[in-house]
């Protein structure tokens, strides 16, 4: 059972990952503004990294 709940809460941390940058990219309309996300991104942990650019299609 416990392994279905830590899976269960992988599934939701990669989720609520997906769903905040998609959401914070849909408010971006400006170049400078990618770019300051760029570098916020080049400073997460390496897999919030693969995540949110996985959940993005880059």
């Amino acid at each position: 059972m416990e392994s279905y709940q830590s899976l269960l809460g992988f599934i939701t941390h990669f989720c609520t990952c997906c769903f905040i940058f998609k959401l914070f990219l849909q408010l971006i309309e400006e170049k400078r503004i990618v770019y300051i996300l760029g570098i916020l991104l080049s400073h997460s942990e390496r897999y919030h990294f693969i995540i949110i650019y996985d959940c993005l299609g880059l």
